[in-house]
């Protein structure tokens, strides 16, 4: 997403957490009191600190960065109808009866059900 669609998005929704889509770990902002922070960063001086919007910044692209939930979490968000998906999986349970139809599955599999289990979560 562009960088005026996160700031949208920071606005609208003040916890989410975003990163440049570029794959570098520059580091996670965030919205502080109406200014966009950096969270997460390497250079820990500039922590909870506003962010100057120079064209280095707003030229970015931006990925949400969403944080993981109990698998109980995500199951419950799954049975109301929300994709949740487990980290390294690419499989995604959209309703109650995939969700049902994985568990069966999943059952039958002991390990990689534990594994499932141990694994983080996400709701989409």
């Amino acid at each position: 997403m562009k960088t005026w669609e996160m700031i949208k998005e920071l606005m609208e929704n003040p916890n989410k957490r975003f990163k440049y889509d570029t794959g570098a770990e520059w580091g996670i902002v965030g919205n502080k009191n109406g200014s966009i922070v950096l969270i997460d960063c390497s250079v820990k001086f500039l922590l909870g600190e506003p962010i100057e919007l120079n064209g280095g910044f707003t030229i970015q692209d931006w990925r949400e960065v969403k944080e993981p939930v109990s698998w109980q979490e995500a199951f419950v968000a799954g049975l109301k109808g929300k994709k949740i998906k487990v980290d390294g999986q690419s499989l995604t349970y959209p309703n109650f009866e995939s969700l049902h139809f994985a568990l069966t599955y999943l059952s039958e599999r002991p390990d990689y059900f534990e594994n499932l289990m141990r694994g983080k979560w996400y709701i989409d």
